[in-house]
């Protein structure tokens, strides 16, 4: 009896063993396969794509003129002894009317001073005129439509027309000052003419050293 009882005892102390072991086994198989299963990774959001800036545009160098074969030269630089030759000039000019339109507004003009100091001028006018470089030809204004109420700007002076008014509104002062019985209010009326053509005679010389 007592050993059937120990039979017992021993068969249900080893089934017991083998479920103990066979659990721990499962459990240890469980484990190893949760382990090793691949999970998914967790999706972190992407930085946005930036578009590359664009490429800025490249000023494209400035070729300077280049003189070809065969061309023509460029325009001489002036000659700045030559320009103060003009500007001397025209101020020997200046000076033979300002002589002149005092002895013809005095109290007693003389008539064969005026003479002198009207050939003084002339003379000092034509050594200006020698001295002034060939004016450009014009081109012709075009006469604008007729609806067209645009203003034509005049054509530049050219100095020689402008040295010739002067020597006319000079010669008129002297006619009027060494008149037989002279007017002072003639003589007086005839400087303004004068002083207007010198004006333009001076700005137009001055325009010539600066485009000739």
């Amino acid at each position: 009896m007592r050993a059937t009882w120990t039979a017992v005892v021993l068969t249900a102390t080893l089934g017991l063993a083998t479920v103990t072991t066979t659990s721990v086994t499962v459990a240890n198989a469980a484990d190893t396969a949760a382990a090793t299963t691949i999970r998914p990774l967790v999706q972190l959001p992407l930085p946005p794509i930036v578009p590359p800036a664009p490429d800025l545009p490249v000023k494209p160098p400035v070729d300077l003129p280049v003189k070809p074969p065969g061309g023509a030269d460029l325009p001489a630089l002036p000659d700045p002894s030559k320009n103060l030759a003009v500007l001397g000039s025209l101020g020997d000019v200046l000076g033979q009317i300002t002589k002149l339109v005092t002895s013809a507004t005095s109290a007693a003009p003389d008539p064969a001073a005026l003479q002198k100091q009207l050939a003084d001028l002339q003379a000092a006018v034509k050594s200006l005129l020698a001295l002034l470089p060939a004016p450009p030809v014009p081109d012709l204004p075009v006469k604008p439509p007729i609806n067209d109420t645009r203003i034509v700007p005049p054509l530049p002076v050219n100095p020689a027309d402008a040295l010739a008014q002067v020597q006319k509104t000079a010669a008129d002062l002297v006619a009027k000052a060494t008149a037989t019985k002279p007017d002072p209010t003639a003589v007086k009326d005839a400087v303004p003419p004068l002083s207007t053509s010198t004006v333009t005679a001076t700005v137009a010389t001055a325009t010539a050293l600066v485009t000739g």
